[in-house]
């Protein structure tokens, strides 16, 4: 199913993706993006992907993904991706006329191969995020389109001929951060309004950034006060909770007043829309990076809260040219960083996009990374009293590189990486 995130089908057909995925167990992400681009899309795509993995998290099994790549040196990173955003790459379909199915899986992509061989790491998992950022679904669905047009203007026009964005401003404040975030390395789940309220609900979390969340039921507003009770800390972007969750105006002034009080970040404005990028299309103008200041202060925002004490994180990547996502295995506890060399998605300014079917990536080695992770992550991966075993595995290549790491005296640990070429995996066990 599509748009999990976007306007147009709840709001046209009366049901989201969220809706569907009730009736199912492997909730689906179709990456249809019209004559998009994934890999130049990965910010949006990821963030996507991030979404659909909250619509998973009940069902216990990952989103599944289908892509549709304009051509085929980009299916790597379309599987790639998926690794990195913690969903399955389930298929994918041609994105250009004379892009057959069978061209798609060359037996030198040969990456399902690839998986088999290094299983240990891949399996059930959890992220090692205490960030949570929140998709304002509840508000997308009480707002009118950006322009006011009647939503039948839209069934047939795709967001890249949109410039890449959404028809709502919740919708496009809430991609601002979470591409910011993406792009960043900095740990984060997608979490639902319904998450707020559910079992384990904000249990994990030290940190919840709640952009454009003008719409929250009683419970949901209550549940996040109880959040920042506990030393949580609350970011918030534009007005918070001042409608119900049917959107009509809320009524208990006092739990306003409450919400916005209990920010330890409050920006008045939406420095997500600023800085969105979107979706990339064939042909499309590449601009340079939009509203950077306004990035920074989301990040800033970010950053401040958690202390610095991020449960992973990583340096030595040049903006844009690495994205990551980390996991703790569930069964071992060792922790999996998936690292997708994203150098190759990346325009001059002032160029277009290149056509569909005429995108041949290449992928220059990043060197110098290192990867960090927190005390307690690395010793839970670690055998008792012993420091962790580390491997790298890259990908294209069969081989399996053992690592020594660096152990600081506060059990912290990092660890310089070969350069990364393609694709790699950093498992940390025992």
């Amino acid at each position: 199913m599509a748009g999990a995130s976007e306007t147009f089908l709840p709001q046209y057909w009366g049901m989201d993706a969220a809706e569907l995925a009730r009736g199912g167990n492997f909730p689906f992400y179709e990456c249809y993006l019209g004559p998009g681009l994934p890999l130049l899309s990965w910010r949006r795509a990821i963030a996507e992907m991030r979404l659909y993995d909250a619509l998973a998290r009940p069902h216990g099994t990952p989103a599944l993904t289908l892509f549709y790549p304009s051509a085929r040196d980009e299916v790597p990173a379309c599987w790639a991706m998926c690794n990195v955003a913690g969903n399955r790459f389930w298929a994918l379909m041609p994105g250009t006329p004379g892009f057959s199915p069978h061209q798609v899986f060359r037996p030198e992509d040969g990456f399902f191969s690839w998986e088999e061989l290094h299983g240990d790491a891949f399996g059930p998992q959890v992220s090692l995020a205490e960030t949570a950022l929140l998709f304002p679904g509840q508000t997308r669905d009480g707002q009118p389109t950006n322009d006011g047009a009647p939503l039948s203007k839209f069934a047939t026009t795709p967001r890249i001929e949109l410039g890449g964005r959404d028809l709502t401003a919740a919708v496009n404040e809430w991609a601002g951060w979470a591409e910011a975030l993406t792009e960043a390395n900095i740990p984060h789940d997608i979490l639902r309004e319904s998450d707020l309220t559910s079992t384990s609900g904000l249990a994990k979390y030290r940190v919840l950034a709640m952009p454009a969340a003008l719409a929250l039921s009683n419970a949901q507003a209550s549940a996040v006060l109880a959040f920042v009770a506990r030393g949580g800390k609350l970011l918030t972007a534009g007005q918070t909770g001042v409608m119900d969750e049917t959107g009509a105006p809320r009524t208990e002034k006092d739990l306003v007043s409450a919400l916005r009080k209990a920010a330890t970040t409050r920006f008045d404005d939406n420095p997500g829309s600023a800085t969105v990028r979107g979706f990339a299309g064939s042909k499309q103008l590449w601009e340079a990076e939009r509203a950077p200041e306004a990035r920074r202060r989301i990040l800033d925002a970010v950053t401040s809260a958690t202390s610095g004490q991020a449960m992973w994180s990583i340096e030595g990547a040049p903006a844009g040219a690495v994205v990551a996502g980390a996991f703790q295995q569930l069964d071992t506890k060792a922790a999996v960083v998936h690292l997708l060399n994203t150098s190759a998605a990346h325009c001059e300014v002032g160029t277009t996009a290149p056509e569909q079917g005429k995108f041949h990536p290449e992928f220059p080695p990043v060197e110098g990374l290192r990867v960090h992770l927190r005390a307690d992550v690395a010793k839970a991966a670690a055998a008792p009293g012993k420091p962790p075993v580390v491997h790298w595995m890259p990908y294209p290549g069969t081989e399996r590189v053992a690592l020594k790491p660096t152990m600081a005296e506060d059990g912290s640990m990092s660890v310089e990486l070969p350069a990364l070429t393609q694709y790699g995996i950093l498992r940390v066990g025992q």
